[in-house]
């Protein structure tokens, strides 16, 4: 009989390069008129649910070619990978899907050796404003 798996914690969200140096820093250091190194995790940290993500079945038959067209078509730099959560149940701390991984354009990059470009999406109103200003 397999041992139970060690508890895992409720992913809250991920913190990437994008996010140290990007737009979203420098507001929160003027918002709350502090120096950059005075900046919480929660300043600059991408939410879990504004991350998009595929499921680990459908990962698994994917090829390369597919996750980096999946990635160019949502203009993300990163895609969760998850799976329903087998007996989490509603109310529990491990409710929802379980996060299997991160898919990352840099580490792709890496291992091709080549550029993949990416478009942003705006994932709201307020994105395509401040990109038509």
């Amino acid at each position: 009989m397999a041992a139970p798996a060690p508890h895992m914690p409720r992913l809250e969200g991920l913190v990437t390069y994008s996010d140290l140096h990007g737009e979203r820093q420098m507001r929160r250091v003027h918002e709350r008129q502090v120096r950059f190194d005075e900046l919480e995790v929660a300043d600059v940290m991408t939410d879990i649910d504004a991350l998009d993500a595929i499921e680990f079945g459908r990962l698994r038959a994917a090829r390369v070619g597919h996750v980096i067209a999946t990635l160019q078509r949502v203009g993300r730099d990163h895609l969760l990978v998850v799976e329903p959560e087998a007996g989490g149940g509603p109310g529990s701390e491990c409710a929802g899907p379980r996060v299997r991984g991160v898919i990352s354009r840099a580490q792709i990059e890496r291992q091709l050796g080549t550029p993949i470009p990416i478009t942003d999406v705006a994932g709201n109103f307020a994105e395509i404003e401040r990109a038509l200003v």
